[in-house]
């Protein structure tokens, strides 16, 4: 499926997948794309939503209160 994709953009998916499944959240949603960007080390988008303040942790609390069935 991520075939043509560059290496950062599968681990950002792979990333948002763990996530969701780690919530037990039925779909893969926008939101889990996002804390796959956070979750990086290196990139413009990390570097970008990191520099606005937002965090990896404040996103997954915010994740945990959705229900996505």
């Amino acid at each position: 499926m991520f075939e043509k994709f560059t290496e950062k953009a599968i681990k950002v998916m792979t990333d948002a997948q763990n996530e969701a499944l780690a919530l037990k959240h039925a779909k893969l949603a926008p939101e889990h794309v996002f804390i796959g960007i956070l979750n990086q080390k290196s990139g413009i988008a990390s570097k970008f939503l990191k520099a606005t303040g937002m965090t990896y942790d404040f996103v997954r609390l915010e994740l945990e209160k959705i229900n996505f069935e």
